[in-house]
């Protein structure tokens, strides 16, 4: 397996090459479009190629996919141009909007100059749910305080290495 900084070093190689190929060959357009998922899950990633001239669509071209300059993988242009790699995990990332986080990058090939697109990251919050709290059973005697059994309390929605403690007291 190629280690991600020195396929990191290649990708940077490449795209400082693919100025003396372009004169000779077919500009393209590589669009990436904005990446939504919620934090602690996994994100599908896209691009679309293009021949810059008539916009059509240029399959069977590998686009090599990196969230923050690390490589994450590479998919191949389908028939309408679109590459698509999906399961990729965001468990590092907090929730909110990471500028331009996703590149994808198409180095180009016999005929065709290479090209490369940016896209916003956007994690949406993940919901915590806790459930089987109770309260007992206690007539109106003017006084504003019940027992509240936390016993059978369960948490969901925790993200793997998160940590989530209840706080009880206080609670009215």
């Amino acid at each position: 397996a190629v280690r991600p900084t020195v396929l990191s070093a290649i990708i940077s190689l490449l795209m400082l090459c693919m100025p003396a190929f372009a004169s000779a060959a077919t500009a393209t357009t590589l669009t990436v479009p904005t990446v939504t998922g919620v934090y602690g899950g996994t994100v599908t990633l896209t691009a679309k190629l293009t021949k810059s001239s008539d916009n059509s669509p240029l399959s069977g071209k590998t686009i090599i996919f990196t969230l923050n300059s690390l490589p994450v993988g590479t998919a191949n242009t389908d028939s309408s141009g679109t590459a698509t790699l999906t399961g990729i995990p965001t468990l590092t990332l907090s929730a909110g909007t990471h500028a331009n986080y996703v590149k994808a990058l198409y180095i180009g090939g016999i005929g065709y100059a290479g090209d490369n697109g940016s896209a916003d990251l956007v994690l949406a919050k993940k919901a915590l749910t806790v459930t089987g709290i109770t309260a007992q059973d206690k007539p109106y005697d003017g006084n504003r305080n019940a027992v509240i059994n936390t016993s059978g309390a369960h948490r969901s929605g925790v993200v793997l290495l998160d940590q989530v403690n209840m706080v009880t007291s206080g609670a009215v």
